[in-house]
């Protein structure tokens, strides 16, 4: 008996992984499709760049011949900058991370017009990520802070219509919908 246990516990797969403030280079980054069970990805602090984001996500839709079960994403406090976040819309567009939920990009210098393109070409065709957390550090005048504003309120819709259930219709059994 306790052999089997044993055994049961050492096939489990890694569904976890923290590497956070570990300086990460794109061959560790292409490491990681190894790892093809992985649902919680924090990888804060480990200065990857656009190469890096490039790399990683590239990782991750080769992980299998299936898709990610990637549902949490933590790239808080790098250096992405605009390709990394234009790269990281485009995979959200194309349904690579089709399970992702949580996405944290805070503290990473994003310009408003990649933080615009993020919104309208990688949220919108999202119907699962709930919450993004990223912060206005690209932001420098009044005006870029305003647009940077209206920007995230439309995002914080997008992830208030994916929480609610998008394109979700209810109706009162009494209620006759041929009118």
């Amino acid at each position: 008996l306790r052999q089997r246990v044993f055994r049961t516990n050492r096939q489990k797969q890694l569904q976890r992984l923290n590497l956070s403030g570990n300086i990460l280079s794109k061959k560790t980054l292409k490491i990681l499709s190894l790892f093809d069970s992985l649902e919680v990805l924090i990888l804060m602090g480990c200065q990857i760049n656009s190469d890096g984001i490039i790399e990683l996500l590239s990782s991750i839709n080769n992980c299998t011949l299936r898709t990610s079960p990637l549902k949490e994403l933590y790239l808080a406090s790098n250096v992405i900058g605009d390709i990394g976040i234009l790269t990281l819309a485009q995979s959200i567009k194309d349904q690579s991370l089709h399970l992702l939920k949580v996405l944290n990009l805070e503290s990473n210098v994003i310009s408003l017009e990649a933080f615009r393109v993020f919104v309208e070409e990688g949220l919108e065709h999202s119907h699962r990520i709930q919450y993004v957390q990223v912060s206005d550090d690209g932001a420098i005048t009044s005006n870029q802070q305003y647009a940077w504003s209206e920007i995230e309120q439309k995002m914080e819709h997008i992830l208030l219509l994916n929480q609610a259930g998008r394109f979700t219709l209810f109706v009162d059994g009494n209620f006759n919908l041929d009118g």
